[in-house]
């Protein structure tokens, strides 16, 4: 069968270039202007206010805030 449904794919953090914070989540995005690509990581999936202390160190040393 030829399959003409577009595909999904996860981003990996090379095609994520931007970091937002937002009051409940982080948005990491994509470069392009209209943000093809992006990813919402909820501060509520962690266990512990450190998990995400830890979370918000990672994602500050590689990808710039918007």
């Amino acid at each position: 069968m030829d399959d003409e449904r577009p595909r999904r794919r996860t981003p990996g953090m090379g095609q994520l270039r931007q970091l937002r914070r937002v009051g409940r989540c982080f948005v990491l995005r994509s470069p392009d202007r209209a943000g093809y690509c992006a990813a919402v990581l909820l501060k509520r999936g962690a266990r512990t206010p450190e998990d995400v202390d830890r979370l918000r160190a990672l994602l500050d040393r590689h990808l710039p805030r918007v």
